[in-house]
């Protein structure tokens, strides 16, 4: 096939992909009043009618039709440039350990806004696993990452006789050095991708100043760690099939490979589900290579199994629940039984519901996240007729296919479209952006307040969703966009180079959509790679340099 042909197909089945996601999502903020969709610019349009979105959706798809043919025709005519070797001034280790200590002292005044850093979300019940011999471990949550946050922070208190506060700053500059060493490690591959020093330069001050990089960099979550080496696992796909024969005669560069993608997938399980599938995916691989390439995925996945349970075996540690992996599944029984009432479920289908949830809990169903009914589940009456409540699930699934896909992209709709910002609830007065308040008792000890009330209000509020192009900047949507135009872009132009590692970052997205909630914490990859996807779209088709 011509590209020419290739190009009209790929921009039209992405154009005509973006319109549904557009057209969705505004429905569904306008229905929940979220975000922008508040202004009164937007409440005088209101819900569009089938007719409406009609309209607006053909000239809508016209536009993006005609933009994404000029994106591709750009990039074309941007890599059909040929480069060389990277020049050794630029290759110097003494240079990117300077970028890497002037990344660091960038967070500095961050970390003074938030001082001693931003103790939350999952890390007061992680924190007493590690630090405390009676407090047994439990696999909920990854037990590489309880073991690293908790022993650091154990480690200072007992080094040092101070409290949890100066623990937890310790921890967090743990975490920005290793944040400064990834990140500038990733602007040293946009060079050497792209060769051109002022979209290093702006690469730079993204991850330098972007609130949503500076915010979590200093958070105690394990998205932190685990995005990063997810991050890094994506470089090395990448110069993995920029050279596949190359790659392959490389022990130093199979062994970095595993060994990351190990350490990524211990940080958090959805990591390995994306090997998987890229495993599946290595079948595009040419002839020569397919067994290699699926070799190598599977003694990343029987290396990462073995390390996993001999960790949790030497730790002695408690099975977590696998009702987290139910969400979807939850999220949709349960709207079925709030908005259709009890009718359409048979007594035993009742008296099996009831026992592993009261009927309060179901009646508790948030659009936007799953928590309230999945966290007042029962989950041994769950997991121990989870064939009864699949054929419950199945049949109601059939019997309202609306209230089920309704379902599902409500629940994710924050993800995929970038004209909103993250509400946890219909009710909410606020955002929740990020998590700025402490947890656990730890008092903050703001050094700069001027930047904290900045943060605050990032995390509480949606002011920066009124300055266009900027809020796109802090939208998971707008992010996911980028990731999905750029493996379209590699898929059309037959690169292997950039869509493989796009298969990684996709679905790895893909497993949060079936999760509990959209929040921005599960999406850091599309933010840490948000530089990155775009020089693998601008690279040389003919690269050979890494």
């Amino acid at each position: 096939m011509k590209i020419e042909k290739r190009i009209t197909i790929s921009t039209f089945m992405l154009a005509f992909a973006f319109t549904i996601m557009q057209i969705a999502g505004y429905q569904i903020s306008m229905f929940y009043d979220t975000s922008v969709h508040q202004s009164e610019f937007f409440q005088n349009i209101g819900m569009l009618s089938l007719p409406q979105c009609l309209i607006w959706g053909i000239l809508e798809f016209l536009l993006w039709f005609l933009i994404l043919n000029l994106l591709f025709r750009l990039l074309d005519h941007i890599s059909v440039r040929t480069v060389g070797a990277l020049s050794s001034r630029y290759s110097s280790p003494l240079l990117w350990i300077g970028i890497t200590v002037l990344l660091f002292a960038c967070w500095i005044p961050a970390l003074m806004a938030c001082y001693p850093g931003c103790y939350n979300y999952d890390a007061i019940g992680q924190i007493p696993q590690a630090m405390y011999d009676e407090v047994p471990y439990n696999t909920h949550h990854p037990l590489l990452h309880t073991l690293i946050m908790g022993k650091i922070m154990k480690w200072a208190i007992e080094l040092t006789g101070l409290d949890l506060s100066f623990a937890i700053l310790v921890y967090c500059i743990f975490q920005m050095l290793v944040c400064s060493v990834i990140l500038s490690y990733s602007l040293y591959n946009i060079l050497k991708i792209f060769r051109r020093k002022l979209v290093v330069a702006l690469s730079f001050l993204y991850y330098a100043f972007c609130p949503t990089i500076v915010l979590f960099t200093m958070s105690t979550t394990k998205d932190v760690l685990f995005s990063l080496f997810f991050h890094l696992v994506v470089i090395y796909v990448y110069d993995m099939y920029l050279d596949l024969d190359s790659f392959f005669r490389n022990c130093r560069k199979i062994l970095r490979f595993i060994l990351v993608s190990v350490i990524a997938c211990m940080l958090r399980n959805n990591g390995i589900y994306a090997i998987l599938l890229f495993a599946f995916c290595g079948i595009l691989s040419g002839k020569e290579y397919r067994r290699k390439v699926l070799l190598l995925s599977l003694c990343v996945f029987c290396i990462y199994a073995a390390s996993s349970k001999g960790l949790e075996y030497g730790l002695q540690a408690e099975k977590g629940g696998k009702i987290e992996m139910l969400s979807v599944p939850i999220q949709q029984i349960a709207r079925v039984y709030t908005n259709q009432g009890t009718d359409d479920f048979t007594e035993d289908e009742l008296e099996l519901l009831h026992s592993a949830v009261t009927p309060n809990a179901l009646l508790s169903y948030n659009p936007f996240s799953s928590d309230n009914v999945k966290n007042r589940l029962d989950n041994a009456i769950v997991m121990s007729n989870i064939g009864d409540f699949a054929s419950m699930w199945i049949r109601l699934g059939i019997q309202y296919p609306g209230e089920y896909i309704c379902s599902f992209l409500e629940n994710t709709y924050q993800a995929w479209y970038p004209g909103t910002s993250i509400y946890v609830s219909p009710d909410a007065e606020t955002t929740f952006y990020f998590d700025f308040d402490m947890s656990g008792g730890v008092v903050r000890e703001i050094k700069n307040f001027n930047l904290a009330v900045i943060f605050n209000r990032i995390s509480n509020e949606y002011f920066y969703q009124k300055f266009p192009v900027i809020r796109l900047l802090f939208s998971i949507g707008a992010m996911l966009w980028v990731a999905i135009f750029t493996f379209a872009y590699g898929i059309c132009h037959k690169r292997s180079d950039i869509f493989m590692p796009m298969i990684l970052v996709l679905a790895y997205c893909l497993t949060n959509f079936l999760g509990p909630i959209s929040l921005v914490r599960y999406y850091l990859i599309l933010f840490y790679g948000f530089p990155l996807f775009l020089s693998f779209a601008m690279s040389p088709s003919s690269n050979k340099g890494i």
